[in-house]
């Protein structure tokens, strides 16, 4: 452990929006390592696993700010498993706009095996997001698809809103 303190962004709008507070859980996406860190991702490659601890910094218009942690840090632990994250080699076209269909080489490293309470009619995936942009794979994907682990892969979707 190298006792480092990283201040993640805050939390963007669709966060805020999908996050519930009042029934105690909170939605956030961390952005990629090595922009969370700073450094360039092939500093990064001589790692299996970066582990961090999760605390919350809680600005309030009534309240002097405070940090709030976990009663057990077990609990607020993420785990970046270089098994378990996925590759995208290659975009085509690199540009995209809305509502191109966009295409994906990409290898899922170990996360299929993750996957097992999905119901048999659901994707493996349903949505991703380029930019800010969310990608929709509805009509290119369905349920029947598989994505082989360690393999390079192909996907088309469609870039939306």
């Amino acid at each position: 452990m190298l006792g480092l303190t990283v201040e993640a962004p805050r939390l963007t709008e669709d966060d805020a929006f999908n996050s519930n507070t009042a029934m105690g859980f909170i939605t956030y996406r961390l952005p990629a390592v090595d922009k969370l860190l700073g450094v360039p991702s092939r500093v990064l490659d001589q790692y299996q696993t970066l582990s961090f601890e999760l605390s919350l910094f809680v600005e309030h218009d009534l309240f002097e700010p405070w940090e709030a942690k976990c009663s057990s840090s077990s609990k607020c632990m993420i785990h970046f498993k270089k098994p378990h994250t996925p590759v995208v080699y290659e975009l085509n076209p690199p540009v995209v706009y809305f509502n191109s269909e966009t295409h994906f080489w990409f290898d899922p490293k170990s996360v299929p095996g993750l996957l097992t309470d999905l119901a048999s009619d659901e994707m493996a995936f349903i949505n991703a997001k380029i930019g800010g942009a969310l990608v929709d794979f509805e009509g290119f994907v369905d349920f029947d698809d598989s994505y082989r682990a360690w393999e390079r892969n192909y996907v088309k979707g469609r870039v939306g809103d």
